[in-house]
């Protein structure tokens, strides 16, 4: 995250190192980041992971555990898209068109968090902790995603036509969903604490970025596209 808030966007001009540096600078981003280091300051990774899936004290089994995991992942997922449905878009031009370029900086957002994590999990090569020579733990896809859908949700809840009570309780609920992913995977037994702590900053601080650089007001529009491989491409471009 550093490295690309301070390099990366270089080649992006001012706007983009900007919405990085708003983006680092976020609780969602630098809170989580703080949990993980303190977590492994007093080396309480494996007693913590241990104790959840020992205990089971909020799904009483891991097999629950994880799939409520999945369950609860799958309520972010959906509650953040019909939110941004829901939501009056904040651009001057066309309800369309203003849809069509959130919905690109969303979907944007979402394959860098993804992608970002696969990488991660590639190059660290952390054994879960269930039993069994699996090593993609660190970070925890699940939730990445969790937190990444639950980050664009609470952008988009500011948006509703609806009293601020009822957004505030919407936005709890999409960080209620996260949560629960994520100390799901804890429970059970198939993610450490940290490594939950570090999908939720991957997530937020790649959402908040495309937030930001794609915000209404700016020239910048986010594009991305799908490869015939299924791979996908972004695009970040300015109007001449």
């Amino acid at each position: 995250m550093v490295l690309f808030a301070t390099c990366g966007c270089s080649s992006l001009g001012s706007r983009a190192r900007e919405a990085a540096v708003i983006a680092a600078r976020d609780p969602w981003t630098w809170g989580p980041l703080t949990g993980a280091a303190l977590i492994t300051a007093v080396d309480g990774d494996e007693r913590l992971s241990r104790w959840a899936k020992t205990q089971t004290p909020l799904y009483g089994s891991t097999d629950a555990a994880q799939e409520a995991s999945d369950r609860f992942r799958a309520l972010a997922s959906n509650t953040a898209w019909l939110t941004f449905a829901a939501a009056v878009p904040q651009g001057k031009n066309s309800w369309l068109l203003e849809k069509g370029w959130d919905a690109g900086g969303n979907l944007a957002a979402l394959a860098v968090a993804r992608n970002t994590t696969g990488l991660l999990k590639a190059a660290a090569q952390r054994e879960r902790p269930h039993d069994g020579p699996v090593h993609d733990s660190f970070p925890s896809a699940h939730a990445t995603d969790a937190f990444a859908h639950a980050s664009f949700g609470r952008h988009y809840a500011d948006d509703l036509r609806m009293g601020r009570p009822w957004r505030e309780g919407l936005k709890l609920g999409m960080n209620g969903f996260a949560f629960a992913t994520a100390w799901g995977r804890v429970e059970g037994g198939v993610h450490y604490p940290t490594d939950v702590l570090a999908g939720a900053a991957i997530a937020n601080f790649a959402t908040r970025f495309f937030m930001e650089l794609n915000a209404p007001g700016t020239a910048w529009r986010v594009r991305p596209h799908t490869t015939e491989e299924g791979g996908v491409i972004i695009e970040i471009e300015t109007p001449l």
